[in-house]
């Protein structure tokens, strides 16, 4: 009886903690930004030089945001760039935290907006980058 009731109080306790959690939102916003995205350019806010932009237009960097959370980085050029994510696969997902939903790279978090053709991941409310693409049709 004993067994039963410490279970019952643990239940119970690990339901009120997952609540807390923040949640993946729904298929929806996934299939916004699901597919190919060819990166144009990225800026960079808060340099010692000052604020800077670099277009990678030429490059044909791509990232696929697949559906299963898998995001793979590729690009013809095999150099690295310390301004964009390695080439290769990272975990991502979409997180809705009170309305406000945020995409979370391997275990960085930017805001994000689709319009059209377009997306926008930005991290400079943290100093950080703001990488700039365009949809490729496939």
């Amino acid at each position: 009886m004993k067994k039963i009731l410490i279970l019952a109080i643990l239940f119970s306790l690990a339901g009120s903690f997952s609540s807390c959690k923040e949640k993946e939102t729904d298929i929806t916003k996934v299939n916004e930004i699901t597919g190919k995205w060819e990166l144009l350019k990225i800026t960079i806010s808060f340099t010692p030089e000052g604020a800077i932009s670099r277009d990678y237009s030429q490059n044909n960097i791509v990232y696929e945001f697949k559906a299963d959370g898998i995001l793979t980085v590729s690009r013809d050029i095999n150099h690295s760039d310390t301004y964009v994510h390695e080439q290769g696969d990272h975990f991502y997902s979409i997180i809705d935290d009170k309305e406000e939903y945020t995409l979370k790279i391997d275990n960085n978090l930017y805001w994000y907006s689709v319009s059209n053709n377009d997306l926008i991941i930005d991290q400079s409310p943290l100093d950080g980058f703001t990488y700039y693409f365009v949809k490729l049709k496939n």
